[in-house]
């Protein structure tokens, strides 16, 4: 075999393995974006109430304590707000567990037009829910106001 012959040879092997190798690559590739992509998902969930799509009490506690140290590092001025409902139970023993999950999502609707979106929303519990909100200094009175000048809760549902 002449030396052009098994250069041409190896060269045809070398381009094949070559070839193989950026196809395996591009593969690779694309399973690392999709995996990605679960990865992210996989977080969004395990840090989201899966009725209201706010916070749950995992993301609203990692957020907060992230944002309170910034807070305090910055020195803005920071509010927590602890929302329950009281007696919600009965609501839900009276008028069944659909009602009452309707109107947990509409309680968590009217607390998402009466805050910023750069306040952070959970629902830590059952019936709980907290807001943290930062640069502002917000009375009782400014929040009844907010919550008073949106609609009515049963237009909500």
């Amino acid at each position: 075999m002449e030396n052009t012959e098994i250069y041409s040879q190896l060269e045809r092997q070398l381009r094949d393995r070559t070839n193989a190798l950026e196809a395996a690559n591009t593969l690779l590739q694309k399973e690392i974006q999709e995996r990605k992509a679960i990865e992210a998902e996989i977080r969004r969930l395990s840090l989201t109430d899966e009725l209201t799509g706010l916070h749950n009490r995992g993301g609203f506690y990692l957020l907060a304590e992230q944002q309170l140290r910034l807070a305090k590092r910055s020195q803005i001025y920071t509010s927590l707000i602890f929302i329950e409902l009281n007696e919600f139970e009965q609501i839900n023993q009276t008028w069944g567990n659909e009602l009452s999950q309707d109107a947990i999502v509409a309680i968590a609707k009217l607390l998402k037009r009466c805050f910023r979106s750069s306040d952070t929303l959970g629902r830590i519990g059952e019936y709980q829910f907290a807001v943290l909100i930062q640069g502002q200094d917000l009375s009782c009175e400014v929040i009844q106001n907010r919550v008073k000048t949106n609609r009515p809760l049963a237009e909500l549902i």
